[in-house]
């Protein structure tokens, strides 16, 4: 098997990360139209229940954000303790 190049990797998972997304909105919208189905026709469509919605996403993108910048940094210190522990054995 190739080892696969630094672009390659990249446009992987730019794809996922727009499936992702793509699925994440839809979720969002389905949870709108439960939580508000009164405002889901298009004569009525609140958009300031919508960008309450949104907001909230974006927040809960940067609780993930968050834990993933976290667990670059476990990784590291997992790294660190893996590379003490051959040294004393």
């Amino acid at each position: 098997m190739n080892k696969m190049t630094r672009r390659q990797v990249d446009k992987l998972f730019t794809g996922v990360s727009s499936d992702l997304y793509d699925k994440f909105i839809e979720s969002a919208v389905i949870l709108y139209a439960n939580l508000f189905p009164e405002n889901c026709t298009h004569k009525t469509f609140d958009h300031g229940y919508y960008n309450m919605i949104r907001e909230r996403l974006q927040f809960e993108f940067g609780v993930l954000y968050a834990k993933a910048s976290g667990e670059k940094k476990v990784e590291n210190r997992f790294k660190k303790s893996n590379t003490s522990k051959r040294t004393v054995v």
